[in-house]
C-alpha cells in the first residue's frame, strides 16, 4: 500500500523534529649528541630535558594569550588546516539555517552527445573562526561526448568506450558577514534581489568591495577518454573503468586584503592524469515506495522531482575503490593594487571586462610549454611572457610570480550504508618543484597524506549528523641553489582531527593523540618528557571517574567512564617541524638507541616482553636484537591462551624485533644521497613505505625521541563550537620553540600556500 501524500508529509515532519531536537639550518652530516647532555640516559620512567622534580613541571609550550587570526602567525600547515576544515564541514549538519541553499538549475539535454547546465546558487558558509560568509555563485557547463559499446562482457553488462570534452565556468562572489548566528542572516539569504555577480565589471564596484570580499572566476577545460564495463546485477549496479584525462584550469581571483590593498591572482594549471577504479552501488527503491512516480498536478510532479533529486544521493549504498596517477605544471602571477587609486581600479576593470583572455590563454601558454616550466637552468620563458603581458595591461609590476612542476598519485576507498553510516579513506603522495621570487633557486617538496572520515546518520536535507575526520601529513622541503645542490632541509609532520557532535572525552582523546608523540620527545628510548606534553586536562576537563562498581552474577556490567557533555564541533591542528640538525640526529642515531626508542613507543605486554628481551641480550649494529631465547621463554607465559586466539609471546617478540631492525635499516638507507633524497626517504618512511611497515604516528613516536627538543618547532591550535550551557568556547594556540620558525620555514610555507589548491573561502 502506497502512503498518501498527507502521510508522507507527516512522516517527514516527524523525522525532522527528532533530529532537530538533538632557521639557520646547519649541521654536519654526522651523528650529534644533544648539546649540554652528558650522554647518560636516565632511568626508565624518569623525565628528561631538564624537567624539574616538582609534581607539576613547567611546560615548554607557550600559549598565545590572544589567539591570532589564521595567517598572522607562522605555521607551515595553514593550507592543510583550511582544506581540512572545508572537508569536515562539507556535508555535515552544522545548523539548519547554514544548510539552506537557494539553487536554481537548468539542464539542456543534447541527447547522446552531452548537455548544457546553467544555474545560480546562494548559500552561507562558515570560516574556521565561526564567522559567516555569503556566497553567490553563477555556473555554466557544457559537456560534449559520445559513448560507443564495443562488446557485451556478459548479459546486460556492456564494455564501452567514451570520449568526452567538458568546459565549465563559474563566477563566485564571497562576502564576509561576521561572527553571527547563521539564522540571524536568514533574511539576507532570502533577499535574492541582493544577489551579487562579478559582472558588470566597473571600477566603482571594485573600489566598493568589502575587506575580505573575494571574486573568483575559474574555468576548467577537460578532455578525456575512458573505457569501462558495468551494468545492473540484480539489485545492484557494478562498474569498473579506466581512463585518461587532460584537465586545463585557469582562474582569476580578486581579493580585498585591506583598505589599501586588493590582490589579483592569475593561476594556470595543465595536467595529465591516468585513473581507474570500480564500485558497487545499491539503489533503494524509495522513490517508488513513497509514490513519487504517481500522478498529480504539474506543481506536485515538479516538487516530487526536486525532492527526489535531493534525497536520492542519501539513499544509495556504495562500495568503491579508485586510484590516480599523473602530473602537470602550474603558473601563478600576482598583482597588488590600491583600491583608493582610481587609475588602478580602472585598469583592473578593463582587464577583467575586456581582457578575459587571461582565462582563454590557457591553451597557448600551457600547450606551448611542451617541456616543464622548470627545465634546465631554470629558464621560465612562458612565465616571463605572462608577466610582461599582464603588467602591460594593468600598468603595475607583478608582486609575485612563480611556477610549479608536480607529480601526484593517490587512492581512495569508500563505503556507504544508506542513511545510517559511511566511511572514506584517501591516501596521496605528491612531489613539487617550485620556483618563486628567486628564479635561480627552487624548492623541492615531498608530501604524503592520509585522510579518514566517518559519519553516522546522513539525513536528507540536513546532512551528516555526526562526523569524525582525521588527517595526517608528512612533508619535506629542501632548497636547491643555482648549482643544483639541495640544502637547508626541513621535515614537517601535521596531525589534524575534528568532529561534529561528539563528547568532551572524544575531544580530550584528540589532544591525547598528540601527547602520545610529544611525551616522548628527546627521550632517546628511556622514559617520558613531561615538558613537551600539552595540557589536555586544562583544555577539556572531564568528570571524575566513578568508584569501581561491585557486580556479580547476572548483574549488568558497570558503564565506562563518563564521556562529559556533547560539543557541536571541535577541531585541532598539530604541526611539528624538524630542522637540519634534528634530521641529522634522527638519521644517524645509533642502532641500539633506535631499537630502544622503538620499544619505548610500545605499550602493554608488547613493551614488557621487548624490555625483557633487551635485558637478556644486546643490539647489533644492524638493529638485530640478540637475546637468550630459553631464558626469555622462562620469564614470559609459556602457555598462552590459544583457545581464545592468543598469540605466543615469543612470536610477538620475534616479529617486533624484526620490525625494529627493519626501521634501523630504513633510517640507515636514508642517509645516502643529498639532502633532497634524504628528505624524500624520510617522508617515505613516515608514510609507511619503509620496510618496517610502521606508519605515521607509530614512526613519529620513534623518531621524535631521537631529536633534541630544542631543535624542534611545534604548533598546536584548538577551536571549539561547544553550544553547551555554562561552557566557554576554546580558541587557543600553543607554540614550542616559536623562534625556530625562521625565514626558511616561513618562506617554504608561503610558497606551498600559493601553489596549493585554494579553498572555497580563500583565493
Amino acid at each position: 500500500m502506497i502512503p498518501s501524500r498527507r502521510d508522507r508529509v507527516l512522516f517527514s515532519a516527524a523525522v525532522f523534529s527528532v533530529f532537530l531536537g538533538v632557521q639557520p639550518l646547519r649541521a654536519a652530516d654526522a651523528p650529534s649528541v644533544f648539546e649540554g647532555s652528558s650522554g647518560v640516559l636516565p632511568e626508565a620512567g624518569a623525565s628528561v630535558a631538564g624537567a624539574p622534580a616538582s609534581p607539576a613541571p613547567d611546560s615548554d609550550w607557550e600559549l598565545e594569550e590572544v589567539a591570532p587570526p589564521t595567517g598572522t602567525a607562522p605555521s607551515p600547515s595553514e593550507p592543510e588546516q583550511q582544506r581540512f576544515w572545508d572537508r569536515l564541514q562539507a556535508k555535515a549538519f552544522d545548523d539548519l539555517c547554514r544548510n539552506i541553499k537557494l539553487p536554481i538549475d537548468g539542464d539542456i539535454d543534447l541527447s547522446d552527445f552531452g548537455g548544457v547546465k546553467v544555474g545560480v546558487e546562494r548559500a552561507l558558509a562558515r570560516y574556521p573562526d565561526k564567522k559567516l560568509a555569503l556566497i553567490d555563485q553563477v555556473k555554466l557547463g557544457v559537456t560534449l561526448g559520445y559513448t560507443q559499446k564495443v562488446l557485451d562482457a556478459a548479459k546486460d553488462i556492456p564494455f564501452s568506450v567514451r570520449v568526452e570534452g567538458r568546459a565549465e565556468g563559474r563566477a563566485y562572489v564571497i562576502r564576509p558577514l561576521g561572527a553571527v548566528p547563521s539564522c540571524s542572516e536568514l533574511d539576507r539569504l532570502l533577499k535574492v534581489w541582493d544577489f551579487k555577480t562579478v559582472v558588470p565589471v566597473k571600477a566603482e564596484r571594485l573600489s566598493a568591495m568589502a575587506v575580505g570580499e573575494i571574486w573568483k572566476l575559474p574555468l576548467v577545460l577537460n578532455g578525456s577518454i575512458s573505457a569501462g564495463v558495468g551494468g545492473p546485477v540484480g539489485p545492484v549496479s557494478v562498474g569498473i573503468s579506466f581512463g585518461y584525462s587532460q584537465p586545463e584550469t585557469a582562474s582569476v581571483t580578486v581579493y580585498r586584503l585591506s583598505e589599501s590593498a586588493t590582490r589579483m591572482r592569475i593561476r594556470i594549471d595543465h595536467a595529465k592524469i591516468w585513473s581507474g577504479g570500480g564500485q558497487v552501488v545499491l539503489n533503494v527503491p524509495f522513490q517508488e515506495y513513497m509514490g513519487l512516480d504517481d500522478g498529480g498536478s504539474f506543481l506536485e510532479k515538479q516538487t516530487d522531482r526536486l525532492a527526489w533529486r535531493q534525497i536520492r544521493r542519501y539513499l544509495e549504498g556504495a562500495l568503491g575503490f579508485s586510484a590516480y596517477r599523473g602530473g602537470g605544471r602550474k603558473a601563478l602571477v600576482e598583482f597588488v593594487l590600491d583600491p583608493r587609486q582610481p587609475e588602478h581600479m580602472e585598469s583592473l576593470a578593463r582587464f577583467l571586462k575586456g581582457d578575459l583572455d587571461a582565462l582563454f590563454l590557457l591553451h597557448r601558454i600551457a600547450l606551448a610549454t611542451a617541456r616543464p616550466f622548470l627545465h634546465e637552468k631554470g629558464k621560465l620563458d612562458a612565465l616571463k611572457g605572462m608577466e610582461e603581458k599582464y603588467s602591460e595591461k594593468l600598468g603595475v609590476a607583478p608582486s609575485y610570480s612563480g611556477a610549479d612542476d608536480y607529480t601526484r598519485k593517490g587512492r581512495r576507498f569508500n563505503v556507504q550504508v544508506p542513511v545510517i553510516v559511511g566511511a572514506e579513506t584517501t591516501k596521496s603522495w605528491d612531489y613539487d618543484r617550485i620556483i618563486g621570487e628567486e628564479k635561480d633557486v627552487e624548492l623541492q617538496m615531498n608530501q604524503a597524506s592520509r585522510h579518514r572520515s566517518a559519519h553516522f546518520l546522513n539525513v536528507p536535507f540536513l546532512g551528516q549528523i555526526t562526523k569524525h575526520d582525521t588527517q595526517v601529513t608528512v612533508q619535506s622541503f629542501a632548497k636547491v641553489d643555482g648549482k643544483g645542490f639541495p640544502d637547508t632541509p626541513t621535515v614537517v609532520f601535521i596531525r589534524q582531527e575534528g568532529f561534529v557532535r561528539h563528547s568532551a572525552r572524544q575531544a580530550h582523546e584528540m589532544v591525547d593523540s598528540v601527547n602520545g608523540i610529544m611525551r616522548l620527545a628527546g627521550t632517546r628510548g628511556v622514559g617520558t618528557n613531561d615538558r613537551t606534553v600539552l595540557p589536555a586536562d586544562k583544555l577539556f576537563p572531564l568528570p571524575p571517574q566513578p568508584p569501581p562498581a561491585q557486580w556479580v552474577g547476572d548483574e549488568t556490567a558497570p558503564a565506562g567512564p563518563p564521556s562529559g557533555p556533547t560539543y557541536r564541533s571541535v577541531v585541532t591542528a598539530f604541526t611539528l617541524a624538524f630542522d637540519q640538525k634534528a634530521i641529522t640526529d634522527v638519521l644517524w642515531a645509533p642502532a641500539d638507541v633506535v631499537v630502544r626508542a622503538f620499544v619505548n613507543s610500545l605499550s602493554g605486554e608488547d613493551r614488557s616482553h621487548m624490555e625483557k628481551a633487551l635485558a637478556l641480550g644486546s643490539v647489533r649494529p644492524d638493529g638485530t636484537v640478540d637475546y637468550d631465547y630459553h631464558k626469555l621463554r622462562e620469564q614470559i607465559d609459556p602457555f598462552p591462551d590459544r583457545e581464545r586466539g592468543g598469540t605466543d609471546p615469543m612470536q610477538t617478540v620475534a616479529a617486533l624485533s624484526k620490525q625494529a631492525a627493519e626501521l634501523v635499516g630504513d633510517l640507515a638507507a636514508a642517509r645516502s644521497g643529498d639532502w633532497g633524497k634524504r628528505c624524500k626517504a624520510l617522508v617515505d618512511i613516515v608514510s609507511g613505505r619503509g620496510s618496517s611497515g610502521l606508519v605515521y604516528d607509530s614512526v613519529m613516536k620513534v623518531i621524535v625521541q631521537l631529536a633534541d627538543p630544542a631543535d624542534l618547532y611545534g604548533d598546536f591550535s584548538v577551536r571549539t563550537d561547544k553550544k553547551e550551557k555554562g561552557e566557554k568556547d576554546v580558541n587557543e594556540r600553543y607554540f614550542l620553540n616559536k623562534s625556530n620558525a625562521d625565514a626558511g620555514l616561513s618562506e617554504a610555507a608561503k610558497l606551498k600556500e600559493r601553489f596549493s589548491e585554494p579553498s572555497l573561502l580563500s583565493d
